[in-house]
């Protein structure tokens, strides 16, 4: 800047004095406060959107453990930081309303290289990302040295306790954001005391997890912004607090464990992995946790408690169940006249005994509790009868430890004479409803499966459907030459496959298959159905996944379902309902 004429830094101060006279000072509970919030749509309306406002703030997260965005190696660049501040006024008004989320995208360098901790006189503009409050800076003064008692503020930086039923409810199992205590809850660093992990989603890079309330139900999921928890950030902007050295991968506590969680509540479009069922329109808060006792600074690693070091820990096990591992099933693909033999290892945690352990069965009859027999040491197992041609069985092994904190582990199986014949045996749960395929995760299975590509890499996916009757359509893994090419019309017999359930969508990788014949008309394979049957309630369209369907006669509802963001979707509705 020094460099230009004094001409153009003239110019530049003459159009932006304007600016500067016509700022705001706010607090950050006026940017959250609505005269009458009555619907989560009604948020991206807030009146100082778009304002220039100016505030003091504390910087109560560490920035450089921001690592959503992604990294650019040859540039050292990343798109955005996100951190988050709470308002001075805190101190003498209350914390509620008083947080908020700052994401950087032009100007990350003006909020890096700030300690957690430090006093900012910041200048911006309320934005929002979907129904997502955040601040994009303009300006960011350091005022830490001129604070007369700076230790007054040090309070800001502890998280606030509060109850899980006080953020998200649930109305008939779909989860969404206690409107009533949005200006309260939004943007806050918040502790959440002995709650129970209930689902761990299955990325081995991201970690998604799903905790519960135990005594009310209520739940919230976890969300990595932190470069603390994710294990995908092997390489980051230089100085940033990645995972290095003797870090190791960060662990998700095991589903049954009993956690303290603090962390940031964004509301968020995400659902967790799959692992949070929401309406599309009313998003739920999640939590943020940002820092695990560890920081890099300068190449130097510190950590809490070492040589009177302190730094947050937001994320603490106080109790664990029994952990359940070397689960072996007999058989996956047994015959009528097969019992299916089930063992598995369950290990109490420190200190505890392991008081039962369990098998719980579904058939398609409803579920079935027995127990399983210690067999030896830590070793458990259970006999199965035998089951009728062509059912699914999916069982749950539940340990229980002498703290009553229980852990689960799952698995199935199908019977069936002929082995793996048709798409239905791979996609069908027991009950009819929502869940992973019965041979999710079992490794390479034999196939004899026969039928007609419907859609092909042109389409942006490949999928197979070999009957016009539910469960009958799979996606079959892009990304080998040999299933790239194939090409709509094509009949192929898969023998060998796979099966992967990733985001709640079942596909197959690993797949061994050979062309039988080519050009046929696909439409014998193609179900006529309406809308109202992929959206019945108990459902949610899971007998539809990966079909090529017909729909109709039916009428465009709304072209920007998803406003105020617009992905191209359209919501659409059959005539007849």
């Amino acid at each position: 800047m020094l460099s230009r004429s004094f001409g153009m830094v003239g110019l530049l101060l003459f159009l932006f004095v304007g600016r500067a006279v016509a700022q705001q000072e706010v607090t950050i509970r006026e940017l959250n406060t609505y005269d009458n919030l009555t619907e989560q749509s009604e948020l991206s309306s807030h009146p100082l959107v778009g304002e220039l406002v100016q505030m003091t703030v504390v910087l109560s997260s560490y920035p450089r453990n921001s690592g959503l965005a992604s990294y650019i190696e040859d540039t050292d660049q990343i798109s955005r930081i996100h951190t988050f501040v709470i308002d001075t006024n805190a101190v003498s008004l209350g914390r509620d309303g008083m947080g908020i989320q700052i994401v950087e995208g032009e100007n990350i360098t003006l909020i890096e290289d700030f300690d957690r901790g430090s006093i900012l006189t910041i200048t911006g503009r309320l934005s929002f990302f979907g129904n997502a409050a955040q601040f994009n800076l303009e300006s960011v003064q350091d005022v830490t040295a001129s604070v007369e008692n700076v230790a007054r503020y040090e309070s800001l930086l502890s998280p606030q306790v509060v109850n899980l039923n006080e953020v998200n409810q649930e109305d008939n199992g779909v989860y969404s954001m206690n409107l009533s205590n949005y200006t309260k809850l939004v943007g806050q660093y918040v502790k959440f005391e002995n709650v129970l992990v209930t689902a761990v989603g299955t990325s081995t890079s991201r970690v998604d997890f799903l905790m519960q309330d135990p005594t009310t139900g209520a739940q919230i999921h976890f969300y990595d912004t932190s470069l603390r928890f994710r294990n995908d950030r092997t390489l980051y902007r230089n100085g940033y607090n990645r995972r290095q050295g003797g870090d190791g991968s960060f662990e998700v506590p095991t589903v049954g464990s009993l956690i303290n969680i603090s962390g940031y509540l964004v509301l968020f479009n995400d659902t967790g992995g799959g692992l949070v069922s929401t309406d599309g329109q009313n998003q739920v808060f999640s939590i943020h946790p940002w820092d695990d006792g560890v920081v890099w600074q300068n190449g130097t690693r510190r950590e809490n408690g070492v040589n009177g070091f302190s730094w947050p820990v937001d994320i603490e096990v106080i109790g664990g169940p029994p952990v359940l591992s070397e689960l072996e099933v007999s058989s996956f693909t047994a015959t009528a006249s097969e019992q299916v033999t089930v063992s598995v290892t369950a290990t109490p945690s420190e200190g505890e005994t392991v008081t039962s352990v369990n098998v719980v069965w579904n058939s398609g009859n409803g579920e079935t509790t027995d127990p399983m027999t210690n067999s030896s040491g830590t070793t458990w197992t259970y006999t199965f009868n035998t089951f009728p041609d062509g059912t699914t069985v999916e069982f749950s092994v539940v340990a229980t430890g002498s703290n009553q904190l229980s852990s689960e582990v799952s698995s199935s199986f199908v019977v069936s004479d002929e082995g793996i014949s048709t798409i239905a045996q791979i996609q069908e749960t027991a009950d009819g409803l929502t869940g992973d395929s019965p041979l999710a995760g079992l490794g390479l299975l034999d196939m004899d499966i026969q039928g007609l590509i419907v859609a092909d890499s042109a389409d942006g996916f490949t999928v197979i459907q070999d009957q016009p009757e539910p469960f009958s359509g799979i996606y079959l893994a892009n990304g080998t030459t040999q299933i790239d090419e194939l090409r709509r019309g094509d009949e192929i017999r898969i023998t060998s496959a796979e099966v992967i359930e990733a985001f709640g969508i079942t596909y197959l990788s690993n797949i061994t298959f050979e062309l039988i014949s080519t050009e046929n008309d696909i439409a014998d394979v193609v179900p006529t159905i309406l809308t109202q049957d992929a959206t019945k309630e108990f459902d949610f369209g899971e007998q539809w996944e990966g079909m090529l369907v017909r729909l109709p006669d039916v009428k465009v509802l709304n072209l920007f379902p998803d406003f105020p963001l617009d992905f191209g979707e359209w919501s659409l509705a059959s005539r007849q309902g």
